[in-house]
């Protein structure tokens, strides 16, 4: 390690640390680049700030692991000296960068830009580029403090993760592990993030042995208010994977539905009906807070289903996001699902409200996800007609044959406002 003044504000973020990794000085970074490889080989220089100011690191080891690099810095060769390093940013110098491909930029580069949609109309201008997504309420039971306090842990509690493995359960009735998490948001939110996603949160209300014997409901209030009090009023919370009405009180937003994609078979029609039928049936609870229907999907799905995701999406009325690598996708799909209707909708506060929410023939079993995926048929019932704040009416055909609906021929997987 290597300590002389540097311009901390003139380098670029290429990642955090997670969490220490073994016993040898190795640790587990959350990379925030797109090239990995590139930003962490062996002998690469990175910079990292501690209580006198930056320090630069040489990368002695490394290997990728499901997309994280996990390496060792010269110098750095026990878990205590890996620890000291603490939870921060990594940086780096861009004048060190190869030339970015053509049509693409770093965060910094986007920062003060004007943004506009496709029909160009001024929305606003990028302020800054940021936000966490976290799972606060699960420990990995490989990492640092899991092993050193299990008595942090809920007893008998766990929860097997699709990419990241076992991990066990908070328990904030124990003092010590309320006090780690409220220290590990106040750090977050000191390095100026001012929007925490904090996910899977139902680990919260698993029954198991804790410290006080309390229900796990209130353990699960008593985590909501540690996260409230320490990120502070002016920091957006975003609680998904959670109960809605217990989450309320403390949160900005709330995921009203699931995911809108899964890994193993990235986009696909089949999660749009289920995200609609969770909007229509929570829809009240998007009155009290600002709801989030997850991102609208613009890639692979055919343009009449991104057109009617975008709907969907703006049901909810409470938050748009994407999730879409668009420097990936062609010039004329970034339109798709976006005009700034819609994106007024999803932002206005007020939710698009079912108008016919009973089925005239209810479903003899509730649909499933996976069952459609696999079928590659939808089997969902949602309510067709939607009407927005403004009045304005969607008609929504979620089936795979056109529909007539009020009067008005839909096609599938379509919607048209009316």
């Amino acid at each position: 390690m290597t300590r002389h003044p540097v311009d901390w504000d003139a380098l670029v973020t290429v990642g955090r640390i997670a969490r220490t990794h073994g016993l040898r000085g190795q640790v587990v970074v959350n990379p925030e680049t797109d090239f990995v490889e590139a930003r962490y080989r062996v002998g690469a220089q990175v910079w990292l700030t501690r209580g006198d100011g930056p320090e630069a690191f040489r990368v002695a080891e490394v290997r990728v692991h499901q997309g994280r690099p996990i390496l060792r810095f010269e110098g750095v060769e026990s878990i205590e000296a890996a620890e000291a390093l603490g939870r921060g940013d990594l940086r780096a110098d861009p004048l060190t960068f190869d030339p970015l491909p053509a049509g693409t930029f770093r965060h910094s580069d986007l920062v003060g830009c004007e943004v506009r949609t496709a029909a160009g109309e001024t929305v606003g201008r990028v302020v800054r580029v940021d936000g966490v997504w976290l799972a606060p309420l699960l420990v990995d039971e490989d990492s640092a403090t899991a092993t050193a306090h299990p008595e942090w842990m809920v007893g008998g509690a766990s929860f097997k993760h699709s990419k990241n493995g076992n991990m066990r359960v908070l328990d904030v009735t124990h003092p010590e592990a309320a006090k780690h998490l409220g220290q590990v948001i106040t750090q977050i939110v000191g390095w100026g993030y001012d929007l925490l996603k904090i996910d899977f949160l139902f680990a919260g209300t698993f029954e198991g042995q804790r410290a006080e014997p309390v229900q796990p409901m209130e353990a699960y209030a008593r985590a909501l208010q540690i996260i409230r009090d320490a990120a502070g009023e002016d920091t957006l919370l975003l609680a998904v994977g959670s109960p809605g009405l217990a989450s309320l009180p403390f949160v900005d937003g709330w995921r009203v539905g699931g995911d809108i994609a899964f890994q193993v078979s990235d986009v696909a029609w089949a999660f749009l009906p289920s995200q609609a039928r969770s909007v229509a049936a929570r829809w009240p609870l998007c009155r009290a807070t600002a709801c989030d229907a997850d991102p609208v999907m613009l890639r692979k799905l055919e343009p009449h289903e991104v057109d009617a995701g975008g709907y969907i999406a703006a049901f909810a009325g409470g938050a748009l996001f994407l999730s879409d690598d668009l420097r990936a996708l062609p010039v004329e799909r970034r339109a798709l699902g976006l005009d700034a209707e819609r994106a007024a909708w999803a932002l206005s506060k007020r939710p698009a409200v079912p108008q016919d929410p009973f089925p005239e023939t209810p479903p003899e079993t509730l649909a499933n996800v996976i069952v459609d995926l696999i079928s590659k048929q939808t089997s969902h019932v949602v309510p067709s007609v939607w009407k927005s704040e403004d009045g304005t009416e969607i008609l929504l055909n979620v089936s795979d044959e056109p529909r007539n609906i009020r009067g008005v021929e839909v096609g599938a997987h379509s919607a048209k406002v009316r």
